[in-house]
């Protein structure tokens, strides 16, 4: 198995000890750069599942882009993350533009 094999088996998610957060690693690499935030050019989405919330977040790029890791409080309505819970529509392809000849 190589390295970045490896990297790609590694648990994104730990619960903060004491507290209702999880938190999620936005970032990848391996040795030091191992914490080298995703870039749009890299990814579309970063997608994380909850195991213990039975919870997926799905987040665009530009929302992860400059970060290394993102705290999630399930259910909070003050976080600014819950708007990308179970967000799956953000994945879908955009609708096609109506043309001057399909309008009637």
């Amino acid at each position: 198995m190589d390295q970045n094999s490896r990297e790609c088996q590694e648990s994104v998610l730990a619960k903060s000890p004491c507290r209702d957060h999880y938190r999620i690693k936005t970032s990848g690499g391996t040795g030091r750069n191992r914490h080298t935030p995703y870039s749009a050019s890299e990814i579309d989405f970063l997608v994380a599942y909850i195991f213990s919330e039975d919870l997926w977040y799905v987040f665009p790029a530009s929302v992860v882009a400059s970060q290394t890791t993102v705290c999630l409080w399930p259910g909070s309505k003050k976080s600014r993350f819950e708007q990308y819970r179970e967000a799956w529509h953000l994945m879908d392809p955009p609708l096609p533009k109506a043309t001057a000849e399909c309008q009637h």
